[in-house]
């Protein structure tokens, strides 16, 4: 009965947020069909393909095209906030690369129309399609470009939410150091203004910094506190406390508990066609079922990962997917398929210049040669992965 009736205040949830949002399309479109000035109509099918954008990414492209086609023949700052919004709309689909090219057309027009604000978030929506695709130095450059730009303009929101990026970019990279220096200067930014989005933001992944940490009882601390402040989450901010919580049970080895959690997540990811998001949580699913010796739940999860990894053609989705896969032929003992996989990860991870992941590839090539007898490299990969 408890579970009949969470589905039923999930689904009423949905409901009411999707009704709310229509009818602020609605009322968009209304304006639209009225106006007879081309600007108008391009900034208006901006603004219906943004709100599109959580819920629809194909009707989402599509009225921001319309809006793109008007603003190229009238306007070229509508151009420039077109081409980030389509960008966006790309990285919520994990297709970062596109995401980024449109994001460095509009940086180009924001340079040559000297617009530093406009400049610094193209630079910030670079850094952050570059975070998630996994290119670290990239994010890193663009995200200190725009932190630069925001401090030389005193505009402290801006600067606050940049660095807050720029904080998870180091986390992603294991230098969990650094990060929290960097999550608690935005914190301290973000409680000055009272900006209580960005201090839930700020509270989930100083958490999962503490989970990476294996300060357990700090991250699940943290990531309530946002949970409890939160008002009107949005549906992307709540599926990803749902992971960062079964990621906390998944650290503290509570499979049964991660699980749950992490199916709690995907059917909201879903309903936001979030790629990202949804591949997470298989790739967790994955993992946990591995934990368990569930080798035909684990593989069926990770096969759902790869459709996703493979759609995207991004690194850091395929980096997790090989870690993932030769995790699972490791613990049933397939050693020869396990180093398939490894060899993937390594090359990539490398690539991403990822130390923490390197490092962790370096442990599992000592199980899979401990498991080959070849005693001698296993014990120097074992050794390489403790530096």
């Amino acid at each position: 009965m408890k579970t009949k009736i969470t589905l039923i205040i999930i689904s009423l949830f949905f409901a009411t947020i999707t009704f709310a949002q229509q009818e602020k399309i609605d009322s968009l479109k209304l304006l639209l069909n009225k106006t007879k000035n081309e600007r108008e109509k391009g900034e208006l099918l901006k603004e219906i393909a943004w709100k599109y954008k959580m819920t629809n990414t194909d009707t989402a492209l599509y009225y921001a095209n319309k809006s793109l086609k008007i603003a190229k023949k009238h306007d070229k700052k509508l151009q420039s906030g077109v081409y980030n919004a389509i960008g966006v709309i790309y990285s919520i689909k994990g297709d970062y690369q596109t995401g980024i090219q449109n994001f460095k057309k509009a940086l180009s027009i924001d340079k040559k129309l000297k617009k530093p604000k406009n400049t610094a978030s193209s630079y910030q929506n670079i850094a952050a399609a570059s975070e998630r695709a996994g290119k670290y130095s990239d994010a890193i450059s663009y995200s200190d470009s725009a932190i630069q730009i925001y401090k030389s303009i005193n505009d402290t929101i801006s600067y606050s939410r940049a660095t807050f990026n720029l904080a998870t970019t180091y986390k992603n990279i294991g230098n969990y150091k650094k990060a929290m220096t960097l999550y608690f200067q935005s914190l301290d930014i973000f409680e000055t203004t009272t900006d209580t989005a960005g201090i839930a933001k700020t509270y989930t992944e100083i958490g999962n910094t503490y989970r990476k940490l294996n300060q357990n009882e700090k991250a699940i601390k943290y990531i309530h506190q946002a949970i409890n402040i939160s008002q009107n989450e949005n549906l992307y901010d709540k599926a990803y406390r749902l992971t960062s919580i079964g990621d906390i049970y998944n650290n503290v080895n509570n499979v049964d508990s991660a699980i749950l959690y992490y199916k709690k997540s995907i059917p909201i990811a879903e309903s936001l066609k979030g790629s990202d998001l949804i591949f997470g949580n298989l790739i967790n699913l994955g993992n946990m079922y591995i934990k368990a010796e569930m080798f035909d739940s684990a593989i069926t999860y990770l096969d759902k990962a790869s459709k996703i990894a493979t759609k995207n053609n991004n690194l850091a989705h395929k980096k997790s997917l090989y870690r993932n896969y030769a995790k699972l032929y490791i613990k049933q003992e397939m050693p020869h398929k396990a180093l398939e996989y490894l060899d993937k990860a390594y090359l990539l991870s490398v690539e991403s210049n990822d130390t923490d992941d390197i490092n962790m590839i370096y442990k599992h090539y000592s199980e899979v040669y401990g498991q080959l007898e070849n005693f001698e490299k296993a014990f120097l990969y074992l050794v390489s992965g403790r530096k």
